[in-house]
């Protein structure tokens, strides 16, 4: 039986609730979600940061370090002032460049 759905829920966060879930039993669905996800909602979605965290951290679980990282520097490379993006450079020990001219 499914859990009725408010008009109102965002549907995205229920991707995401997913996606949470997922994380610690089955890795690649979450990277079969955030995909799918893309595709529905979009790369630029208000989303997309948190989704992209989410796949940062199932990647790392797969051992996919250097797809990881480089997906984790994209992030914060779009998404400079996401909080979720921070996190993902963060888990992966990534110190972005600050932004403005450089001395």
């Amino acid at each position: 039986m499914q859990a009725e759905v408010s008009p109102d829920t965002d549907p995205e966060s229920l991707v995401l609730e997913r996606m949470r879930a997922a994380l610690s039993q089955n890795a690649e669905e979450v990277l079969r979600l955030d995909d799918a996800a893309s595709r529905d909602f979009g790369a630029d979605s208000p989303r997309a940061a948190e989704r992209g965290l989410l796949r940062v951290r199932a990647l790392v679980r797969m051992d996919r370090i250097g797809e990881a990282r480089s997906f984790a520097e994209d992030l914060v490379e779009r998404y400079p002032d996401d909080p979720s993006a921070r996190s993902a450079a963060a888990y992966m020990g990534i110190h972005p460049r600050p932004r403005g001219p450089s001395r």
